[in-house]
């Protein structure tokens, strides 16, 4: 009856043992699984944040588009303007020729008075 007794205790401090073991074990699953919640909201914020710069990015890549297609225009009409200076000028000069030859042809004439 003695070996019996001692038997039932050391079972039942076994038993007790292997509860407070389970109970840790439990207590660290929880502590790991609240930690792996607190990584995953992490994630999915950087996720977030991440969708918003490629998100800005794109605008920001629209936006660059369109100011170089006004740079393009402008480059455009300065061109056109410059070539429809030097024409002028080209222009001018030619008048100013054909004026002083006029001038050279009336300074032939006489007029009397």
């Amino acid at each position: 009856a003695n070996k019996s007794a001692q038997a039932a205790k050391e079972t039942t401090v076994l038993i007790e043992d292997t509860i407070d073991k389970v109970q840790l074990g439990t207590g660290k699953a929880n502590h790991a699984a609240q930690a792996l919640k607190e990584i995953v909201e992490g994630v999915e914020q950087s996720s977030q944040m991440v969708l918003q710069i490629a998100t800005a990015s794109q605008e920001q890549a629209l936006a660059l588009g369109e100011v170089n297609g006004g740079v393009n225009q402008i480059t455009e009409a300065v061109q056109t303007n410059s070539a429809t200076s030097e024409e002028s000028a080209a222009t001018s000069q030619e008048m100013r020729a054909q004026a002083e030859h006029l001038k050279q042809e009336m300074a032939k004439f006489k007029l009397s008075q």
